[in-house]
């Protein structure tokens, strides 16, 4: 395996993580959970690290909302949650 994790491996891991989840993650929950955002260096890491890991990860959430794929974990189907996104997308 490369030294460096890629852009997509990070992408992928991401959606992995996302797709087994029923409930939305807050940031701090995705990067440490997703292996290849780098776990260690957020929960070892010093405040610096801390806030560069955040920018990478809202630059590919940036990224993702580009091409029409926001980057959010969906809400269960009949939840409140979902019944107000779809009440936002003009759905009943």
């Amino acid at each position: 395996m490369p030294d460096s994790i890629t852009k997509t491996q990070r992408l992928l891991d991401l959606v992995a993580y996302l797709a087994g989840r029923r409930f939305p993650a807050a940031v701090d929950e995705i990067i440490e959970a997703v292996p290849s955002y780098g776990r260690q260096a957020w929960v070892e890491g010093t405040e610096t690290e801390r806030q560069s890991l955040r920018r990478k990860f809202e630059r590919e959430e940036s990224e993702w909302s580009q091409i029409n794929k926001p980057v959010t974990a969906g809400a269960c189907a009949g939840s409140p949650l979902e019944r107000a996104a779809q009440r936002n997308r003009g759905g009943t």
